[in-house]
């Protein structure tokens, strides 16, 4: 079993009651291999946390949190550790009960805490994007958004041109991590049968859309190439799930690239 270690670099973050003051602590615990710090006050300060999936309780301090979170994903970006109950959070069982752009909770709890991130997912993806994870498997993959609307084609360039492609949205999960990103407005996904009519391959891989996964994404009926000029597969903010769409629409994007390890 790989040995897990920890470099913790920790920021305990104390604020008054009018929740102005804010004065910091600085504790080290070292081993190797990990590095967790505070997020900025700044960010997190009005911030509530909600959970989706129940927190681990009784955990005796910010080191054994994160040691326990890097147990469970390893590439975990980050944990919330609320020291009073001892309650340890994964930052993929968290949604920003602010209004953030993680994935809404299922449960209406909210959690205050203090939020660490983890310093080692900067160097995952190529320049430009962002590590991210999602899913219950802490899945990792690399996302860059492009908010200047496009056609598909020229999505699809932009993103090539920068070692990626258009993101590919094969699952529920992965359809739960798109809607983080969500940028008001609907986005381009890395799916198209302008090749051959009724035959959608993905960018990712060139493998065929299968029914499991039309199933998970895509809303009920589709994609059903309406009026004959729908070729395109876009993410529509208005219910969250797969459509297809005319290739010439103007649409912001998401670019997506593999991990390095």
């Amino acid at each position: 079993m790989r040995r897990l270690c920890l470099i913790l670099i920790v920021c305990i973050k104390l604020l008054s009651d009018n929740g102005q003051g804010l004065s910091s602590v600085m504790a080290i615990a070292s081993a190797d291999g990990y590095s967790f710090s505070l997020l900025s006050p700044d960010t997190v300060s009005n911030t509530t946390y909600s959970l989706s999936t129940s927190a681990w309780t009784g955990v005796s301090s910010t080191v054994n949190c994160a040691l326990r979170t890097i147990s469970k994903c390893s590439l975990s970006p980050g944990f919330l550790y609320e020291p009073v109950a001892g309650q340890c959070t994964p930052v993929q069982w968290l949604s920003q009960g602010s209004g953030g752009t993680d994935v809404p909770a299922v449960s209406a709890d909210a959690l205050p805490g203090n939020l660490y991130v983890n310093n080692q997912t900067s160097g995952l993806c190529p320049n430009g994007f962002e590590a991210v994870e999602y899913g219950s498997e802490c899945r990792v993959t690399c996302i860059l958004s492009l908010t200047t609307p496009l056609s598909y084609d020229s999505a699809t360039g932009e993103c090539n041109n920068l070692d990626g492609y258009l993101v590919s949205v094969r699952t529920a999960e992965k359809l739960l991590m798109v809607r983080s990103f969500d940028q008001g407005s609907d986005m381009w996904v890395g799916i198209d049968d302008q090749a051959q009519e009724g035959q959608y391959r993905w960018q990712e891989d060139g493998e065929l859309l299968t029914s499991a996964e039309r199933t998970a994404v895509f809303r009920n009926g589709e994609p059903n190439d309406h009026n004959g000029v729908e070729d395109c597969v876009q993410y529509r903010t208005s219910d969250d799930l797969l459509n297809d769409s005319a290739c010439w629409s103007l649409m912001k994007a998401l670019c997506e690239s593999k991990p390095i390890y």
